[in-house]
């Protein structure tokens, strides 16, 4: 299953107290799992907004071409979670689940740029699918990709979101239900 082809209406936002049933279950969970996002996708983008994540180590060759790209110009990084020097510079906007709630919301001032970006991208880290709010956490990332064009409703345009996975066969152990808890 491609991300691409996930289905963004309003019922997969609205779930009781913000809650879903566990990870473990959902169908789409190790498509949601991939990266997504090719580095010849990132040497496109305009902008990208990462969450929870440390690409020096999640995704270090990752870490090199967002480094890459900002070096060329016309790429604006910012960042939710703990401070980390990535070796480039990255506007900080906040530590947790509260941030990326106002920027879901089009509440924060970053939401503005979001939206001016041509071909934004969203990448989480792959240590938020053990924090109890990951459901809240993706829920609220999800939302914010399909307002601002992270993922495009025509699966053959744009779709700049995706997860930096730690360790090279994290995809194999979600699909066999291996879940760090």
């Amino acid at each position: 299953v491609n991300l691409n082809n996930i289905s963004l209406d309003e019922s997969f936002f609205n779930c009781p107290n913000n809650q879903k049933e566990s990870l473990s279950v959902l169908p789409t969970l190790v498509s949601r799992q991939r990266t997504n996002v090719s580095m010849s996708d990132l040497e496109k983008s305009d902008l990208c907004l990462l969450i929870g994540t440390n690409p020096r180590y999640e995704g270090s060759l990752y870490n090199i071409h967002l480094r890459k790209r900002f070096l060329k110009g016309g790429f604006k990084i910012a960042s939710i979670g703990s401070p980390v020097d990535l070796t480039y510079p990255i506007s900080h906007l906040g530590l947790g689940t509260q941030t990326l709630q106002s920027l879901a919301e089009g509440k924060h001032p970053f939401f503005d740029e979001m939206l001016a970006a041509k071909t934004p991208m969203i990448l989480l880290g792959s240590g938020l699918l053990s924090k109890k709010d990951y459901s809240l956490i993706e829920s609220l990332s999800l939302h914010l990709s399909s307002k601002t064009g992270v993922i495009s409703k025509n699966s053959s345009e744009w779709s700049g979101f995706g997860v930096l996975q730690s360790k090279p066969n994290k995809l194999g152990e979600i699909a066999l239900n291996f879940i760090d808890k």
